[in-house]
């Protein structure tokens, strides 16, 4: 895997686990430059990467310009962030609806525009941000409206992307799963559920 004469550099947020564990593992055997993200300091089985809140816009920017100033590029950005508390909104304290919101639509722009400098000089590059099998449909349970109301926010921000950065050379997706392995409502538990392995998203974003 190069673009050009280089492999690419790839940060991959929300990576010590679950889905960007695995593509992060995936793209480094297809000869990507990997730099995991994680919030917190990773645990001893966990390989290293860039310590960020994706919510604190600053420290998004000073980990994205860390990368920079290392690799001298970053080709793409692979959000996986995506925190899911199932509660019902009478019991859903302010705290866990800001986390939701912040974390998967702030956290998505704060990412996308603090790289966009990078690769409009570079006239390239990747941002691929992972939504919902329902994006765009407005159908929810009621314990999944904060993390449904920010995943169909991301489809507006994508949309938006698209238009500016397209012709900048810089290709914006949005993938919109169905159920993952790692989710924390098994697929056996939803009528008429939709499954999504790993796979079939590692090949939708290197193709």
């Amino acid at each position: 895997m190069k673009i050009g004469k280089q492999a690419p550099v790839v940060l991959i947020t929300g990576s010590a686990r679950g889905l960007g564990a695995y593509l992060a593992v995936a793209l480094e055997k297809k000869g990507a430059v990997v730099i995991r993200h994680t919030r917190k300091k990773p645990g001893r089985s966990q390989a290293p990467g860039v310590i960020f809140d994706v919510r604190n816009r600053r420290a998004v920017e000073a980990a994205v310009r860390k990368i920079i100033r290392k690799w001298g590029r970053i080709d793409w950005l692979i959000n996986c962030v995506g925190p899911y508390t199932p509660k019902r909104i009478d019991r859903l304290t302010e705290t866990e609806w800001r986390d939701n919101l912040e974390s998967i639509l702030h956290g998505a722009f704060f990412l996308s525009r603090a790289v966009l400098p990078q690769m409009r000089k570079q006239k390239s590059g990747k941002i691929v941000h992972i939504g919902d099998a329902y994006c765009g449909k407005l159908k929810t349970t009621p314990v999944a409206v904060a993390y449904k109301i920010a995943k169909n926010g991301l489809i507006t921000l994508v949309h938006a992307l698209k238009q500016t950065e397209g012709p900048r050379g810089i290709e914006v997706r949005l993938i919109a799963p169905g159920f993952l392995p790692h989710s924390i409502v098994p697929a056996s538990r939803v009528k008429g559920a939709k499954k999504t392995s790993y796979e079939e998203i590692l090949s939708s974003i290197t193709t």
